[in-house]
């Protein structure tokens, strides 16, 4: 999100500059968020829906358009150069598993503090079943 909302940010205050003093006609941006869920053996299908979401991608009216879940480099790049002729400019970040978390703070600003236990160490999923990690 983000992308969304430094983007949003700087058109509201690129449109509210006029060299004419006057208010300038608003600036209608559409923009999507799409979940590709290319996530490995965790979803089904995934090699069979790989070009089908490529095209969609390029197909999109969107102004601005947000991928989740493309996992490989292989697919972010494959999605960038089927989609180019849309969208000529794109970000996307090389990162994997071992990627260094550059950014550990919370939604408060602070640094959550180490755990000391599993995040869920056993559920409760009724009629006297509880599942342990």
């Amino acid at each position: 999100m983000r992308c969304f909302v430094a983007l949003s940010l700087t058109l509201a205050i690129l449109t509210g500059c006029s060299d004419d003093g006057e208010s300038p006609e608003p600036l209608e941006v559409k923009d999507q968020t799409f979940n590709v869920a290319l996530a490995g053996a965790f979803i089904p299908y995934e090699a069979e829906r790989r070009e089908y979401i490529a095209e969609a991608i390029a197909g999109s009216d969107a102004d601005v358009l947000c991928l989740q879940e493309v996992w490989t480099q292989e697919d972010k790049e494959l999605f960038r150069d089927t989609a180019i002729d849309a969208y000529p400019y794109s970000a996307f970040f090389r990162d994997d598993l071992d990627t260094a978390i550059d950014d550990p703070e919370d939604q408060q600003g602070e640094i959550p503090p180490t755990p000391t236990t599993v995040p869920c160490p056993e559920l409760d999923v009724g009629n006297g079943v509880t599942i342990a990690d």
